[in-house]
Order: C-alpha cells, then structure tokens, then sequence
C-alpha cells in the first residue's frame, strides 16, 4: 500500500452505506449550530463580549440556555436584597460565602464590613443603602461611601439613609461607568449629600477621567444651593441626560457662570424650586433648550414674559408640565408656545390664570399637539377655548378643561381642520348649556371615546339637532347632572348606544323605569353606575 493510499484511508470518514449514500459521522456538522449544541469553549469565548444585562437576557430565553451559560462558569443575576441590617461580621461572613456579587441592597451596614466587602468582590455594579422612608441615622459613615465609590465598574449608587460626614474626605471616584447617583431622601438636619457633591470638583479631588453621570436625582434635596447646582454641573454636565431637582432652593441666575453647555440634558425636572426665577429658567435654557424633550416647572413662580429674549427655540421640546403656574401670564404663554409650540405633544397648565384670548397672535399652529390639560383655569372661557382649539387642529387627542367657565356655545365659530379628539373632560364645568354641548358633539363626536359632563346643568333634549351618532363614544359620565331628563337621556343613548360600554349617571332624577323605556339593544354595554341619595 503507497503513502497516498494510506492517507485516503485514515481520512476516509466511518460509516455504512445505506441505498448507495454514504451516512457518515460528520453528518451532524451539517445541521444548524445554535447556542443549544455549541460547545461550551466557543459560548464562554460570547460572553466575554457581553455586558451583564445582555447575559442575563440571554439566561431568560429559556432554561436550557440558563443552564448552558451557567455551565460555562457564568452565574451573572446576582443582586442581592435583605430587609435585616448587617453587623460587620454578618456582612464579612456573607462576602466569604457568596462567589459573585454584582448588586446589593442592604438596610443598614458598617464601614468594616463594607471594606471588607469590597475587597472581596470589587466586581460590585450597584449599591443601595436603605429606602425612601428610611429615617434613621446608619453606622455606615462617609468613610464606608468612601469604599463603595471606589469599586472600579460601580454604576448605580443609591443612598437612602442618614449618614454621618467624616471631615478630610478624599473623594475618589474610580469607576468609569458611574452613571446613576440616587439619594432618595433628605432631611432638614443633614447636609452630607451635598458636601459629597462639592467634593467632586474640589482640587483635592484626582480624576482621570471625569465620570460619565447620565442620570443625577437631587429630588428633595433641600440644602441644594446655587453654587452646588453649580459644581454638579461642572462635573457631569457633559453627559447629563436626566436631572432631577425638584424642591431645591435654587434660583438658577448663577448659571452663566457655567463654561459650556449640557449638551445631552433631555430631562428636567424643577418642580417645586419655589425661587427659580425668570432669569434663572432663562440661564438654564441657554444650556440645554436645544436637546430638551420634557420640562417640569409644577409650582414655581415663572411668568414666562422674558422667554423671548431666548436666543433660537426648544426645537425638541415635547413635553411641558406648568401645573399650578399661578404666574404665567397669557403674554407668558404666547412667548412659551413661541419657543416651542412646534414640537409640543403634551401641555399641562391646570390651575393656571390665563384666559387665552390673545393666542391669536400666535405665528403658528400646534401641529404636535396631543394632550392638552387646561382644567381649573379659572379665567378661561369660549373665545380663549377657541382660539387654542385654531392651534391645535387635528391632531389633538385628550382635552381637559374641567372646572372652567366654558360654556362651548360658540364652537360653531370654528374654522380649523377636522377635529380627531378621542377624550373630552367637562367635568365641573357647571355653565355648560345644552346648546353648548350640541356644539362641542359638532365639534368632535365623530371620534370621541370617552366624555365627562358631570355636573354640567345640561337636559340632553335639544341632541334630536344633532346630525349623526357618536359612534365611537365608550365611556359616558353624566354624574350629578341634576337637569338631566329622561328624554334627554334617550336621546343621548340613540347617537352612542351601539358602542356604549360604561355609563355613570349617578345622582341624577333618572330611575331603572326610565332606562327600560330605550327601545334599541346595548350591545357593548358593561358597566352602569347608578348611586342616589338616600334621604
């Protein structure tokens, strides 16, 4: 036998022959290779690409990945909760025991136990210390933070405790990708949360690398001044994408202090910040107006009157929350929709003292517009409503304009494109007439879903003029519609009562007998709420 025979010969493949085809043992190699049959050489070399949420989405597939890459050495959900406070050597004893840690929460802890900890399992991603309602003071001091902020892959932080500040701190941040700080509450008598802030951009602070915050929630935090507001934003302003302040004590006007911009900020959050002024929201928008999609400014004092000297527009803006207001003036809405009414989807103004009357000045529509929240604006009336109604046009899906005066009487005046709104809330509008609510249902039955008139002073009778159904209408609530009569009521089930599903007319003079007088099927129909006082 030659050389060349005999290699032919080992490299001939094992097998049978069956009706000439050779089935061989190499056959398998030519089925689908999936993370079910590969070995487990080629996934352990995967998942070294992998970040942890990837894996542990990959472990959620099924149970036979779950068991495949846990064989491969990778056990990768392991965050740990107690409720129990620890003693150093319980902590010390947990950290032999358990072979990865990649979050822990834990009530209560020591600085001991923590520095053990760390050095036992620098793997550690997220560390929490207590809960909102936490009141008590921890043993884990400033000294033990300390420890934690130094773990090198550390990305959430969230402290909910009172701690104690240790004087001559030397912050350390290692981490590079820190990107949440959460400190969940703050009382009136411990500032430590801010002191920790400002250590971050003293001098005695050494960082390489600044790190990469994306999320910073100040929510409460009480003693937050200007001039940390300040320093935060020096530090992680860069990257900021959401910021919560809400109840800071802060006025913003320092701000052009700032050498830069906030260039990712698309989140921002300053209800409550009592002593923001017009000239501090102004600084605040000159270094994120370009990238902001929502802005909460619940309860504080803008008038919005300055907004025009505002260098461009909110060109991203889509959601504005200005709940309680009670400043904004109607010349303050003008130049707040000037700067961003194009990209606006949601507008919440509750409780605020306009009347709308002089949006017609408005270069513009509202072509965005979605959820529009006028409720309790108590100087609003028909014109107002109309000329907001010209902006808004078609897209606007939910109106609420409840506890206004408006009547809905000159609605008829409209002359906008046709009207898609799906939910309409009159609710303690009590000056709503029947010939105002035939306008309104002129206006937009075809598409509404849902309508509240409770409490409206309406009969229903005069709906025989209405030309059409309501044929989307599901949800009706007539609660406390005291002149509500029974031929109105029938009248009102003739245009909507093929898709009614939920009527509520609870203390109203309409009875059972009544409601059997109604000739057509509800075929819908599920939920009928009839509450009356009983005397």
């Amino acid at each position: 036998m030659d050389k060349e025979e005999k290699i032919s010969r080992r490299c001939k493949p094992e097998g049978n022959r069956d009706n000439g085809r050779m089935i061989t043992s190499l056959l398998p190699l030519m089925s689908v290779l999936t993370l079910d049959n590969m070995c487990p050489d080629i996934i352990r070399h995967i998942l070294q690409f992998l970040d942890y949420r990837s894996k542990k989405m990959l472990r959620g597939v099924s149970s036979t990945l779950k068991n495949r890459v846990e064989g491969c050495g990778d056990k990768l959900v392991h965050y740990w909760t107690f409720s129990t406070e620890f003693t150093t050597e319980q902590l010390i004893k947990f950290a032999n025991e358990v072979e990865t840690v990649l979050g822990l929460e834990v009530e209560n802890a020591t600085d001991d136990g923590v520095e053990y900890l760390v050095k036992k399992h620098p793997e550690i991603l997220m560390f929490q210390l207590g809960k909102e309602n936490t009141w008590k003071t921890s043993e884990f001091t400033s000294t033990g933070l300390n420890e934690i902020i130094s773990l090198p892959s550390l990305s959430t932080l969230i402290i909910g405790r009172i701690i104690e500040f240790n004087s001559g701190i030397n912050v350390n941040i290692v981490s590079k990708q820190l990107q949440t700080l959460h400190l969940i509450y703050r009382t009136l008598y411990n500032d430590w949360y801010l002191q920790i802030l400002k250590q971050c951009t003293f001098k005695s602070l050494t960082l390489k690398n600044s790190p990469c915050f994306e999320n910073v929630d100040l929510c409460h935090c009480i003693h937050l001044r200007d001039n940390g507001l300040l320093q935060i934003l020096q530090l992680c302003g860069s990257t900021l994408r959401s910021l919560d302040i809400s109840g800071a004590f802060i006025n913003g006007e320092n701000l052009s202090e700032y050498k830069g911009t906030l260039p990712c900020l698309e989140n921002l959050n300053m209800k409550k910040c009592y002593k923001l002024t017009n000239k501090g929201l102004l600084q605040i928008l000159q270094l994120c107006g370009s990238t902001l999609r929502s802005l909460n400014l619940l309860e504080t004092n803008i008038t919005g009157r300055n907004l025009s000297e505002y260098k461009g527009t909110l060109a991203c803006l889509e959601n504005l929350n200005m709940i309680f207001c009670r400043q904004l003036t109607d010349k303050g809405l003008l130049q707040v929709l000037q700067l961003c009414g194009s990209t606006l989807r949601s507008l919440d103004i509750t409780g605020v003292f306009i009347n709308g009357e002089n949006l017609s000045e408005y270069k513009g529509t509202l072509p965005c517009l979605e959820n529009l929240n006028m409720s309790y604006c108590y100087q609003l009336a028909n014109k107002g409503l109309l000329q907001i109604l010209q902006l808004c046009g078609s897209t606007l899906r939910s109106l609420d304009i409840s506890g206004t005066h408006v009547t809905g009487e000159n609605l008829s005046k409209y002359k906008g494109t046709r009207s898609c709104l799906e939910n309409l809330n009159m609710r303690f509008c009590k000056e709503v007439t029947d010939i105002g609510l035939l306008q309104m249902l002129q206006f937009c039955g075809s598409t509404l879903r849902s309508l509240d008139i409770s409490e409206a002073n309406i009969t229903g009778e005069n709906l025989s003029e209405y030309k059409g159904t309501l044929p989307c209408l599901e949800n009706l609530n007539m609660n406390e519609c005291k002149q509500l009569t029974n031929k109105g009521l029938l009248q009102i089930l003739k245009l909507c009562g093929s898709t009614l599903r939920s009527l509520n007319i609870s203390f109203t003079n309409i009875t059972v007998e009544n409601l059997s007088e109604y000739k057509e099927t509800l075929p819908c129909f599920e939920n009928l709420t009839m509450s009356h006082d009983f005397v």
